[in-house]
């Protein structure tokens, strides 16, 4: 049988009769460290427990047990909520891998002498739906026959390299608001409606151009939300405008070398 914690005791002179000892006033820290250091002070006195009474959240009175019990209810409340967000989660970034990879299978499948970025285009803005859509593109990886509605020639890299500094430099994704030249060169006479946008660069610091959504809400796009998805569209779109010019290439220096070779 354990032993009950030991009764506090003055040592030194006894104090003279019809005297009270001089007491420092007992704190809530005192109490606190006391049943820190003695954690079965309430197993040895029951009785005690059952007659303390706590304020919850509310301003009602009710005994420690009813507390502990609602408490422990909040938090089981707490990490029902985390682990259904949890999930919800992991099932959305599921469906998104899913549109990645249907955009490869869209790009594999697309004829020859089809422009990606028109296949780009169409795709993502039913996959991945946002108020605007903005692709600015070296001209060396435009292929032949893109509709321009939602398509930049990047005719001069200074001028872009200078404006888009920040973005490129860090070869990272950048979300937010953007400065009225920015969005003018992206969204042109749009510019105006578009409160936030998410930047995303192509090749190494942005060799390959920019893929930018822009959005009206300026909650959709912010600094430090997750872009992983976004990314891998812009890491699928360059390779497939990289692929395609590196073909396109080929297939004009063949012909040149087989035209016929007119008679001495």
């Amino acid at each position: 049988m354990s032993e009950k914690p030991e009764q506090p005791h003055h040592t030194g002179a006894t104090a003279e009769v019809g005297t009270e000892p001089s007491m420092a006033p007992l704190r809530a820290m005192d109490v606190l460290r006391f049943l820190r250091q003695h954690p079965a002070f309430f197993s040895q006195y029951p009785d005690l427990l059952a007659q303390l009474q706590v304020v919850d959240n509310q301003g009602s009175v009710t005994n420690l047990v009813n507390y502990q019990v609602k408490v422990l209810q909040e938090k089981n409340r707490q990490l029902a909520e985390q682990l259904n967000a949890m999930v919800s989660a992991a099932r959305s970034s599921e469906s998104l891998l899913d549109k990645v990879f249907e955009l490869a299978l869209v790009f594999s499948s697309l004829p020859a002498g089809q422009s990606s970025l028109n296949a780009f285009v169409d795709y993502v803005r039913t996959a991945f739906p946002s108020d605007f859509l903005s692709l600015a593109v070296p001209p060396a990886l435009l292929p032949a026959d893109t509709r321009m509605g939602h398509v930049i020639i990047v005719s001069d890299a200074e001028e872009f390299q200078q404006l888009f500094a920040d973005a490129l430099a860090q070869a990272q994704p950048l979300c937010g608001r953007l400065k009225a030249d920015k969005l003018e060169y992206l969204f042109g006479e749009q510019a105006n409606d578009v409160a936030s946008v998410a930047l995303i660069p192509m090749g190494e610091k942005g060799s390959g151009g920019l893929l930018a959504f822009g959005s009206r809400d300026q909650h959709r796009f912010v600094p430090g939300m997750s872009t992983d998805i976004l990314q891998r569209l812009a890491r699928l779109l360059h390779h497939k405008l990289q692929r395609d010019a590196a073909t396109a290439g080929s297939t004009a220096s063949a012909a040149g070398s087989q035209s016929p070779v007119a008679d001495a």
